[in-house]
């Protein structure tokens, strides 16, 4: 920030590709974010505090994934939507499979390390659309509760 400030690194919006997923994505929803590079990963890392010992390398689930967006819309419940856009329909198929199979993974996981807990991530669906992967997932507030072994 420094650095923009002092004329010595442009500003994030004058990146197209960055300034357009922030006006696109930032109308209606009070909590939203956009991603790019090495900052994807570090999204999902803090969206997945549970599980920090994933037997998964995350930037190479990520390295075709050029940007990320998301919004949550807070009501009765917390609903979370998530848009990544791949370098390719074929990438954004390989991605949604890893998704399918990290679902799975994590599913076993929670019910191991919290059993008869409700697991925030069961209304978690995933779709492709062309070059995009899109997650959805609605769950209730008592979900969200952070979970620690005594």
């Amino acid at each position: 920030m420094l650095d923009v400030r002092g004329g010595q690194a442009p500003a994030l919006s004058s990146a197209a590709s960055f300034s357009g997923l922030v006006q696109r994505d930032t109308k209606d929803a009070p909590i939203w974010g956009v991603a790019v590079g090495s900052a994807i990963e570090d999204a999902f890392k803090g969206w997945m505090p549970a599980q920090k010992n994933l037997p998964i390398d995350l930037g190479t689930v990520f390295k075709n994934v050029q940007s990320l967006a998301y919004n949550v819309q807070p009501t009765d419940r917390v609903h979370l939507s998530v848009e990544m856009s791949c370098t390719s329909a074929q990438a954004a198929a390989n991605l949604h499979q890893g998704f399918d199979e990290l679902r799975l993974f994590q599913k076993v996981a929670w019910q191991q390390q919290f059993p008869n807990t409700l697991n925030p991530f069961d209304d978690l669906t995933v779709s492709v659309n062309g070059e995009a992967v899109l997650l959805s997932l609605s769950t209730p507030y008592s979900a969200l509760e952070v979970r620690t072994r005594q």
